[in-house]
């Protein structure tokens, strides 16, 4: 107990410890670490292509993360000197400085959070409806930080804002914020068969540790943002950066992925378009089945892999393709079939059934 009081607590509330060792190791050990994560950052903007070119959504919206977390760490590394000095006016500049602090720490939870719902749900539309107010909790307590520090520094006597309470407060929306995440995750995992290249309690460790240790929030955001990235990163080589399809590996992977969860039923309705790769692609794109997952086995043959699918819905997507290739504005002839994975047969082998037929499938004049 004299431990949480003495050193745990005060760590925690940005508070020295009158232990000279102690607090040179917290001051040196987070200074170093912020100049880590800039460091960090930048070369992870720097060594990635699609970070800087930033033509798609999640790219874009990664780059913003990591402009954020870059600011809240060179701003800790100019914070750091000033929270040890005895001259009120620098006292005064580090207290407001810690409220523009604790409002990138939100923003930055909030936009990774729409980061992590976007690359489960690859939907901007979904984004704008979910999160339309999601920033009404950041300027209440950033009004109320703001009220309590002007109480403090011009008002004398007891004021009716309690700092401690705020904190709380603080932390409370912190959690909700990580725990809206969590819940995000775990209700995608069980309405989906999609595989997940890391878990998210990998990631969102670093989070909960720099909500609670906020003398190393700031790197451990960037610790996090980085752990996201790599995440990102796996998924993005089942991803063939021409059509923005799932590519030939990934079948196999999810595969795997179904014959290791036990699902026993599958079906997949395959496209070729000889010459034509390029519009059959775009037509794979918007061509839409639940629980549907969109493949390009080549440049002009593709899979829609999806759960079992009775003949009628079969007969009917495979009709709407063909119309809609017909109607397109330079129309063109497609061959579509439609398999089912047999009783007893593993995915991986349906798998391997699908790349057969789709090899030997032709348009049919």
């Amino acid at each position: 107990m004299e431990i949480l009081k003495q050193y745990i607590i005060p760590t925690i509330l940005y508070q020295q410890t009158n232990d000279v060792i102690f607090d040179a190791f917290i001051y040196y050990s987070s200074f170093f670490m912020e100049f880590a994560a800039v460091a960090g950052i930048i070369l992870l903007i720097f060594r990635n292509k699609p970070l800087q070119k930033r033509t798609r959504p999640e790219d874009r919206l990664l780059f913003i993360e990591c402009i954020l977390v870059l600011s809240q760490n060179v701003l800790d590394i100019l914070l750091v000197p000033l929270a040890y000095t005895d001259t009120d006016w620098v006292i005064n500049i580090f207290n407001f400085a810690l409220i523009t602090n604790e409002v990138l720490y939100f923003l930055i939870i909030l936009q990774w959070l729409i980061c992590i719902d976007y690359s489960l749900h690859h939907s901007m539309d979904h984004i704008r409806r979910r999160y339309n107010r999601a920033a009404i909790p950041i300027v209440i307590i950033t009004a109320l930080e703001l009220l309590q520090l002007l109480l403090v520094v011009y008002m004398v006597g007891d004021n009716f804002l309690n700092y401690d309470v705020l904190q709380a407060c603080k932390h409370i929306l912190e959690f909700c914020y990580i725990a809206t995440a969590i819940y995000i995750e775990k209700r995608h995992e069980k309405q989906s068969r999609e595989p997940h290249f890391m878990r998210l309690s990998a990631f969102i460790i670093p989070f909960v540790i720099g909500v609670l240790v906020r003398f190393y929030d700031a790197p451990l955001l960037a610790f996090g943002l980085i752990i996201t990235y790599q995440t990102m990163k796996r998924r993005d080589s089942f991803i063939d950066p021409v059509t923005g399809l799932y590519n030939e590996a990934y079948l196999s992977h999810l595969a795997a992925y179904w014959d290791k969860k036990g699902y026993k039923d599958s079906s997949a309705i395959i496209i070729s378009a000889p010459g034509n790769g390029e519009a059959a692609a775009q037509l794979v794109k918007n061509y839409s089945i639940k629980d549907c997952y969109n493949i390009a086995l080549t440049d002009e043959r593709f899979v829609l892999f999806t759960e079992n699918l009775r003949d009628s819905a079969a007969q009917m997507a495979m009709q709407l393709l063909k119309e809609e290739a017909c109607e397109s504005p330079s129309p063109f002839a497609i061959g579509v079939k439609c398999i089912n994975r047999i009783e007893g047969q593993t995915t991986a082998d349906f798998a391997d059934q699908i790349k057969k037929e789709a090899g030997s499938l032709f348009p049919v004049s």
